[in-house]
């Protein structure tokens, strides 16, 4: 009961400020994006983004996932990408 009512109160007041606290964090890194998009003249395709999210990858620290999609809702970037080298997925065997 006790347990119950410590939720209840946790969920009521304290859960309502981090949610907050969250999504103005979360404003603040799409306004720096923007910013940082226009001022670059980043164009809006693959490559561009790419070289932009690799560019600029402290801006979304603060994130678990940034995707980016063109005018037709296309995929363009994503942050969960970011941290692969291509070269670690060789096509090539080579026997010791």
């Amino acid at each position: 009961l006790v347990i119950g009512i410590l939720t209840l109160v946790y969920l009521n007041n304290v859960q309502p400020s981090l949610i907050k606290d969250k999504t103005s964090n979360h404003i603040k890194t799409l306004n720096n994006t923007i910013e940082n998009l226009n001022r670059l003249k980043i164009k809006f395709n693959k490559k561009d983004i790419r070289k932009f999210l690799f560019s600029t990858r402290f801006l979304f620290q603060n994130l678990d996932r940034v995707q980016i999609f063109d005018k037709n809702f296309n995929l363009i970037g994503d942050t969960d990408t970011l941290d692969l080298d291509p070269r670690a997925f060789s096509q090539r065997i080579d026997i010791i």
